[in-house]
């Protein structure tokens, strides 16, 4: 029974981290394609703002997904070294974006460029994920200590509705101040951390249900306000933590993570895509700023529209034979770094006299001497 159980949970976050990826890839269609320049006059433009709305769950997804699967990691060694997963491939694309920037799409940026934007996330012009989410990587334990640490359910939830608070609800375009805004990616992983814990259940018909209704909700206000006054299209709620983008994302997050899937083929795909999502998710800029420059030219998004299907399923496909290739090198590299890690000196100094081992959690003690040893002056 847990051993289903366990199936059943592996092939949902496997199905939402794939809706998280083809989001992602279908909500820049609307940044590459002048949406937020085109003037709301024509009613189909309905149409692009309801889906821009929902594919607009993209990040909120990937950081659930994170709470969900992290929750019980820990400040160790070997939790530590998991940051190659994210490093490796992030400099493995970047590089192949300066290549692709300066001798093909040839937009004038020199080597110096290029060594500053790996450093500054800039490369890649969707990378900032990458630098949001090392962040969010490095306080995971932390937070798991603070919300294991929290005595009841209760008190777990109230927490939850704070971050809420402080990152959702307030997030009303100049209405309301926003400081608090940028701690949403910790919100997600919260809400995430708890639905793990607690294995949320409602029935599918509801969730779907109330999903679609606040999606249509934020994209009549949108639509009506930008159409009745001719403008372009504007936001009330902004930011990826806005109330109406959060109730939906976790709406679908709940609708898919328990799914069971059945065929093997269909599970076996959902599994390959899932692990390659940030691959895809980096190098579909590359593909982005081939593809709409030369294929979209002079074509605005109400025109490109009927082709939103082809257009993002093929950047879809390419960026995923792309991630195979570059999941490929990446694992002989990691298998280089982890031989050399295991044959180093380093390792064996720092677990003999601090006692810090790849598989417990890292001696306080340790941290303390080895503190220590590093305020001691040296002598002249």
């Amino acid at each position: 029974m847990n051993e289903q159980l366990e199936i059943k949970r592996i092939n949902g976050i496997d199905v939402v981290k794939t809706i998280a990826a083809f989001s992602v890839i279908s909500f820049h269609f609307f940044l590459n394609t002048g949406f937020y320049q085109t003037i709301i006059s024509d009613k189909r433009m309905f149409i692009a703002i309801f889906f821009r709305w929902t594919f607009m769950i993209c990040v909120p997804l990937f950081l659930i997904t994170t709470g969900y699967l992290m929750k019980k990691k820990e400040a160790n060694i070997n939790y530590y070294k998991g940051i190659h997963r994210i490093i490796i491939p992030y400099v493995l694309i970047s590089i192949l974006c300066f290549v692709v920037r300066k001798y093909f799409i040839q937009d004038g940026m020199t080597w110096l460029e290029g060594i500053k934007g790996l450093f500054r996330f800039s490369l890649d012009g969707y990378s900032w994920y990458v630098n949001m989410y090392i962040g969010l990587f490095l306080l995971i334990p932390f937070l798991n200590i603070i919300y294991n640490n929290l005595r009841t359910d209760a008190i777990k939830l109230l927490l939850i509705l704070t971050l809420v608070f402080l990152s959702s609800l307030i997030t009303i375009h100049n209405i309301i101040p926003d400081y608090w805004a940028s701690l949403y990616p910790i919100t997600y992983y919260m809400i995430g951390v708890y639905i793990s814990e607690n294995k949320i259940k409602i029935k599918k018909p509801i969730l779907f249900i109330i999903a679609f209704l606040v999606i249509i909700a934020e994209s009549i206000i949108c639509f009506a306000w930008a159409y009745s006054n001719g403008n372009v299209f504007r936001v009330i709620f902004t930011g990826w933590g806005t109330l109406p983008n959060l109730i939906v994302s976790v709406l679908i997050f709940l609708l898919f993570y328990d799914i069971d899937i059945k065929q093997k083929v269909c599970q076996n795909i959902f599994k390959v895509i899932s692990k390659l999502t940030l691959e895809i998710y980096l190098i579909s800029y590359i593909i982005d700023r081939i593809f709409y420059p030369y294929f979209c030219k002079d074509m605005n998004t109400l025109e490109l529209l009927p082709y939103y299907g082809i257009i993002v399923l093929s950047i879809f496909l390419i960026s995923t034979i792309l991630a195979i290739v570059i999941n490929f090198i990446q694992t002989k590299i990691q298998k280089i770094i982890t031989y050399m890690w295991l044959k180093s000196k380093s390792r064996q100094w720092l677990t003999v006299h601090y006692g810090f081992d790849s598989k417990k959690t890292i001696s306080l003690n340790g941290v303390q001497k080895l503190f220590n040893n590093m305020a001691r002056p040296t002598k002249p």
